[in-house]
């Protein structure tokens, strides 16, 4: 674009922008006009994805590129669109893209970063219009149809010739897709070497050997959070059984559910998820709260949550205990941290393949807390899930089973386990002082 045009284009949509109420016209920086004519192609380029397709005889989508090839959560992607301009139009046509699975992400906006708008395109004229974003964190793992077209208001630009896309029942362009993978996390469960005793302390010389998750995260994204909201857990599994250890730093722990099933989530909880089928099919949900109350659920799928009728499944067997270091009755005191241990027996999990798991087996899972200070309340989990509820075991984490029953050695002599010193392992609240604990709380089934 010559520097006389550029001059004309700025007059012109300074007048515009006077006379046309309702439409306003960006008022463009130099850096920002030198954007636009970088953009301005000399020649037709060679596309990833050649479509073809014309809108309204005004505008040819030559094709698109998607740089990576697929969608990741949370990193940015750049998509790609080639627009040859065929004939003027005294409309500001709006792009519209849509991204869609489940969810629809809508990216609407004018070409080259809001910048150009259609009404000041000309004929000849190829357009390199970049969108760089990242996916709405409600979009579904899998593929993810990308569509396309001009709208303005309610009207949308008719599509006069597909070329190598399909137009929709209503009206818009597809012209691909892209997968999208959901990174979740994953963790080696080990076989248990030692003699665990559920008293919610997590200080047996099994859990020395079990690896520690990262502190939780953000349910949505897996962002660090800023509350001081320390939380962690460990697994680890024998012929029987899955043992879980939850850790949390908790400055004013409390609670008042005290009967079986009440809804623990409207005060302070661990919660563990489980789906053993790995397909999001009869999962189990569990919870547990400082004063040791076990909610316990069993969901048919994530889009049918009859609560009424999950609440009647009892985990058969189900060991809990809680240990509390700080008091649940004081509000106006500073506490610790509390933490809890549950195991849970293998004939319990339906759909389980094999029991015990074989070495290589994996069961989706995943683990959440709510942390209520006075008026505020923070949620963290093990691996995000997106928007909305934590019911999406499409996004839970996933644990390998290490090890085989038997493989399994005889318990580790005292005087070969690591001290806290020696070991990285031995963490909170291992390394903090006694301070008013509560009594240990445990809740077997047979209770």
């Amino acid at each position: 674009m010559s520097t006389f045009r550029v001059i004309c284009f700025v007059i012109i949509v300074t007048l515009l922008g006077c006379q046309q109420r309702g439409e306003p016209v960006p008022t463009l920086t130099q850096a920002q006009w030198r954007h636009v004519q970088q953009n301005l192609l000399e020649e037709s380029p060679t596309t990833e994805h050649p479509i073809g397709a014309v809108f309204g005889e005004h505008f040819r989508l030559i094709g698109w590129d998607l740089e990576p090839a697929a969608f990741s959560t949370g990193e940015e992607f750049t998509l790609s669109f080639y627009w040859e301009v065929l004939k003027e139009s005294d409309k500001s046509w709006k792009i519209f893209v849509h991204l869609e699975n489940q969810a629809r992400q809508n990216i609407d906006h004018d070409a080259i970063g809001d910048t150009y708008p259609t009404r000041h395109w000309s004929v000849g004229e190829i357009i390199q219009d970049e969108v760089k974003t990242t996916l709405d964190s409600d979009i579904a793992e899998g593929d993810i149809r990308i569509l396309v077209g001009f709208f303005q208001g309610e009207e949308r630009l008719a599509i006069t010739d597909p070329g190598e896309a399909t137009v929709t029942d209503d009206g818009r362009l597809l012209i691909g897709s892209a997968p999208m993978n959901w990174e979740t996390q994953s963790y080696n469960a080990r076989l248990r070497q030692n003699d665990i005793v559920i008293d919610g302390q997590i200080n047996d010389r099994a859990w020395a050997r079990a690896p520690q998750t990262e502190s939780w995260g953000s349910p949505i994204n897996g962002d660090e959070n800023s509350n001081n909201t320390s939380t962690w857990s460990k697994i680890l599994w024998d012929n029987e059984a899955i043992y879980f250890a939850l850790y949390a730093r908790d400055r004013d722990i409390w609670a008042t559910f005290d009967q079986r099933d009440q809804h623990l989530w409207n005060e302070e909880v661990f919660e563990i998820f489980l789906d053993p089928r790995n397909n999001g099919q009869n999962y189990i949900e569990l919870q547990i709260n400082p004063l040791g109350t076990v909610f316990d659920a069993q969901f048919v799928q994530a889009n049918n949550r009859d609560l009424e009728t999950a609440v009647r499944h009892t985990i058969s067997g189900l060991e809990t205990a809680v240990h509390v270091n700080g008091t649940i009755d004081n509000r106006s005191d500073r506490d610790r941290s509390w933490s809890a241990e549950v195991r849970i027996p293998f004939s319990s999990l339906e759909g389980l393949e094999n029991i015990p798991p074989e070495n290589g087996d994996t069961m989706r899972v995943n683990f959440y807390r709510y942390d209520r200070s006075g008026q505020e309340v923070t949620t963290v989990s093990w691996t995000p899930v997106g928007q909305g509820t934590f019911h999406n075991p499409a996004r839970f984490g996933e644990i390998t089973f290490r090890g085989t029953p038997q493989e399994r050695t005889q318990p580790v002599p005292v005087q070969n386990v690591p001290t806290n010193e020696q070991n990285e392992q031995f963490v909170a609240p291992f390394h903090l002082p006694t301070m008013n604990q509560q009594p240990r709380r445990t809740q077997t089934e047979q209770n």
